[in-house]
Parts: C-alpha cells; sequence; structure tokens
C-alpha cells in the first residue's frame, strides 16, 4: 500500500438491489418559479421515506367533540364586564351618562364634576372634544370625515351606526354592572346630538338588555335634552331640526324626559360673562338634578323620600319637570310649592293635568323646627294644596332638615304629556 493514500478512488456504490425499502419512497418536488409560473422538478435529493398513515376505525364528526357554545350565536351579546370606572358622589341610583354633540356633552362635563364619573362625550367635532375638560379615555370622536355634522341630523344618526361596535365598548367599559339608569343629553338643534340620539338610545337598551340582562331595560333611559333659544330659532336648519326632535318626543318612552328651557336658564344668568355662562348652566341643570337623588339616600326622623319614591317618579315616563325655591319665610310655604312647579328652569310647555306622579320635600334648618310653634300645621297645609292643584295619581312628601336657618321647597312631577 505505500504511505501515501490515492484520494482519487471512486466511491463505493452500493448496491440497491440489496438496500431495496420495504416501501415505496415519494420523491419531494421542490417549486421553482420561472417566468411567473411554478414547475416543479423532481429533487436529486435523497428521496424521503414516508410510512402510510393508520386509518381510523372511523371518520370523526362534530360530535366527537367537545364545542362550547358561543353566545353569538343567539344574537349580539356583549361579554359582562366589571367595569374601569365608579361613581363618586352619593345618591339613591347609580347612573351613567352619556353626552352627545357639543351641548350634550358640556352637560355631560357638568355631571362628571360632581361625582358621575360614569360619564361619556361623544361628537363628530374634533376641535369641541378637544376643548372639553373631561377624561380622555372617557370621549369617543365619530370621524366622518368632516369636523362637525353641520346641523345634518342624516349624518349625526349615520356616524352613530357606523361607530356601533366603539360606542358599545366604551359603554361597557365606562358603567360595567353597578348601574341602575343612564342618561343621554343633547341639544335639540343640532346635527350630531339630534341624528345620533335614537341610534344610540336603542345601543343602551340592548346593553341593558343583553348585556345586564335587565328585562326593564327601557325604563333605564332617561333623557335631558336642551331647547334652543329664541335667537337660535332664527336659524331654518335648527328650526327644522326641533320640529322634527319634538314630534320624535312626544312618542319617546324615556323614564324621565327632561326638557330644558334655554330662554329660562338666560333670564337667571344676566349679567355672567361669556366664559361663565354656558358652565352656570350646565351646572344648574345637572345640579338640580342631583339634588333630587342625593335626597333620597338621606334618612329623615320627620319623612322621608326615599328610593322607591324617586323611582316611582322617575319610572312614570313621559316629560318630567324639576325645581327648587326658597320660601321667604314659613308663611309662603303653598305659594312657593305652587311657584316651583309651574316656574322652573324645564320646558312647561306641558299639560300640568296630566301629572302621574308628583315629589314634594321641605328642606328647614334645625333650629327653626326645633322652635317655631305651628311649622308642622304650615308643613302639612302646603302640600295639602300641591295635591289639589295638581289632582295627581300618586303624592310622595318628605320633609328634611339642615344648618341652613332657611325653608327650601323642592317639587319633582313626571308623568306630563307635552302641548
Amino acid at each position: 500500500m505505500g504511505g501515501n493514500e490515492n484520494t482519487n478512488m471512486e466511491p463505493v456504490v452500493p448496491n440497491n438491489d440489496i438496500l431495496k425499502p420495504e416501501v415505496v419512497p415519494v420523491l419531494i418536488s421542490e417549486p421553482v418559479v420561472e417566468e411567473g409560473i411554478i414547475k416543479e422538478i423532481a429533487s436529486d435529493k435523497q428521496p424521503l421515506v414516508v410510512s402510510e398513515p393508520d386509518k381510523p376505525e372511523k371518520e370523526l364528526g362534530l360530535d366527537d367533540f367537545d364545542i362550547p357554545e358561543l353566545s353569538l350565536e343567539n344574537g349580539t351579546v356583549f361579554e359582562k364586564s366589571t367595569g374601569t370606572v365608579e361613581n363618586s358622589y352619593q345618591g339613591a341610583l347609580q347612573f351613567g351618562i352619556i353626552g352627545l354633540g357639543q351641548c350634550g356633552s358640556r352637560i355631560a362635563a357638568s355631571f362628571e364634576k360632581l361625582g358621575y364619573k360614569k360619564s361619556l362625550a361623544i361628537n363628530t367635532a374634533r376641535q369641541d372634544l378637544h376643548a372639553l375638560k373631561f377624561p380622555e379615555g372617557q370621549k369617543l370622536l365619530l370621524d366622518i370625515g368632516m369636523d362637525g355634522a353641520g346641523k345634518d341630523m342624516l349624518k349625526g344618526a349615520e356616524a352613530a351606526k357606523a361607530y356601533k361596535l366603539e360606542i358599545m365598548n366604551l359603554i361597557e367599559n365606562t358603567f360595567g354592572e353597578n348601574i341602575d339608569k343612564i342618561i343621554i343629553s343633547f341639544g335639540i338643534g343640532g346635527g350630531t346630538g339630534s341624528g345620533a340620539y335614537a341610534v344610540v338610545k336603542e345601543y343602551v337598551k340592548e346593553y341593558f338588555r343583553n348585556v345586564l340582562g335587565r328585562e326593564d331595560a327601557d325604563k333605564c333611559v332617561c333623557t335631558i335634552v336642551a331647547y334652543p333659544s329664541k335667537e337660535d330659532l332664527h336659524d331654518k336648519a335648527t328650526r327644522d331640526n326641533v320640529v322634527t326632535i319634538m314630534e320624535q318626543l312626544k312618542t319617546d318612552n324615556s323614564y324621565p324626559l327632561l326638557i330644558v328651557d334655554n330662554d329660562k336658564i338666560k333670564h337667571c344668568a344676566k349679567g355672567l360673562t361669556v366664559s361663565e355662562f354656558w358652565p352656570f348652566v350646565n351646572n344648574q341643570i345637572a345640579g338640580l338634578f342631583h339634588r333630587f337623588n342625593l335626597i333620597s339616600s338621606l334618612p329623615s326622623q320627620y319623612e322621608s323620600f326615599d328610593t322607591r319614591d324617586y323611582l316611582n317618579v322617575l319610572n312614570a315616563g313621559a316629560v318630567t319637570i324639576m325645581g327648587v325655591l326658597k320660601a321667604d319665610n314659613s308663611d309662603d310655604l303653598s305659594l312657593a310649592l305652587k311657584n316651583n312647579l309651574y316656574n322652573t328652569l324645564l320646558s312647561t310647555n306641558v299639560e300640568f293635568s296630566s301629572i302621574k306622579v308628583l315629589g314634594c320635600i321641605i328642606v328647614g334648618g334645625k333650629n327653626m323646627f326645633a322652635t317655631e310653634g305651628g311649622l308642622a300645621d304650615k308643613i302639612n297645609k302646603a302640600f295639602g294644596t300641591i295635591s289639589t292643584i295638581t289632582k295627581c295619581d300618586m303624592i310622595h312628601n318628605g320633609i328634611y332638615e339642615d344648618s341652613r336657618e332657611c325653608i327650601r321647597v323642592y317639587t319633582i312631577a313626571s308623568g306630563l304629556q307635552l302641548k
């Protein structure tokens, strides 16, 4: 052999007749792209030996697997959520607020400042949302390719329909399960609020019905609308929207429906600066609503206007009016209750004879209640007078005391029909 190895020796070729596999080999072909056409050529690589799989004893079907039933099979159902926001106010009921458009969002912001943290602001106008002092994560821009709906109700409605999923997700993640009623607020003359209202209202009822399982979903929606001032009604588009919405509200089942009279509020806000005016207006609306929610959560050693009384008023439906007035002295209680009923910040374009449920609350100072003789008789006379005037089916009274040495009367009436 010698010391040098022959490096040019031919490789030993195995005898294929001897190494013939028992299973027929399968050649794996590789795709080749040529002028956009895929061609296959046989690989010169070592053949891959593949065994034929064992055949199952029977073909498997859906019945052989444990497939869970999906809630989506029964329609649009959204997952329950515990909610990421909690209200911070004291009140008998847990409310959520949805402000639509510029006006509605401003009202929602006033509620949010009072502790109604379960609040949303929805608008088609980017600059209005940007300027609003409100939690950023609870704002929703309905981007329709232009900044605002331009008093076009159709655009407002279509925007709400296009953003259903986003609106429903925001409702779920903000309100959660700890919610009794949701208030929708908007200005009657605008395009976004007026157009989106009916659409969003159905979303709210769907949420109560399908997510929270509430059989009384229709009674879980409250509505607060702002009626334009006389100056605003000079605009034809505004007038047309007002006519459309007011006709809709006549048959609208809200529990309750509050119509804010901007002309009446302007009369109370004379002398305010431009920057002071709208915060004052919206704070009066939210503050008055909150008073009844707060009072109905408090005990009284005299006579309570409790949560059940409050719900009876709200659930009477149709238009609700409410007001508060300070009586000059205890001799004026009957007159104060009467004036408070007919002279409120809310619309009085209603049939007062149609009142179904009435709440009357008198709040006086501790010292007055302890020292003024005959005051109990005057209070009872005042309650009797308002009952005679209204002739309504049900009246809930309440008597409370606080540290302010004056008498204030609160009235809330519902079930009224628009003229």
